[in-house]
């Protein structure tokens, strides 16, 4: 036999006040059990979980009707969470910001490799420049002025 908890077990493992919890119960009850069940003022841990769903999306700030619209029975009379439109819509807007970040990501890498690219194209080059300038003046040197003068 499975484990039930009574309704002053639940209102202490829920932590909420037990008008918060009658309340709930006023507004839920078709969700959360049958006639029968409710009538025995015991709860099962799974009816026990759907409660907590419930006071989590409350506590979101969610309309009675669209946690009505999460929380519907299936075929064998089991509760089944639905994704709702706006919790698709979430999620798409979540991964539409995390790719806009990674783009973003990409395209500071890409200036910053950039960047160094350029600065050592520039190094090159300045190197490239030293070592002629010291080239042409050991040739300078070594031909002396009146071979420089007359380039014999």
């Amino acid at each position: 036999m499975a484990e039930k908890y009574t309704y002053q077990e639940a209102i202490e493992i829920l932590g909420v006040a037990p008008y918060t919890f009658r309340q709930l119960l006023e507004d839920y009850w078709d969700l959360v059990f049958s006639e029968a069940e409710r009538a025995s003022g015991q709860l099962t841990p799974e009816q026990l979980e759907t409660l907590r769903k419930i006071i989590q999306w409350r506590g979101e700030g969610k309309p009675k009707d669209e946690i009505r619209r999460n929380l519907e029975k299936g075929p064998d009379g089991s509760l089944t969470e639905k994704p709702t439109e706006a919790l698709l819509l979430e999620k798409l807007d979540l991964l539409s910001r995390e790719l806009k970040r990674s783009e973003n990501q990409r395209i500071e890498d890409r200036d910053r490799l950039l960047t160094a690219l350029m600065r050592t194209q520039q190094e090159i080059q300045h190197l490239r420049y030293e070592l002629s300038r010291q080239a042409s003046r050991k040739d300078r040197k070594r031909k002396g002025l009146w071979s420089r003068l007359f380039g014999s």
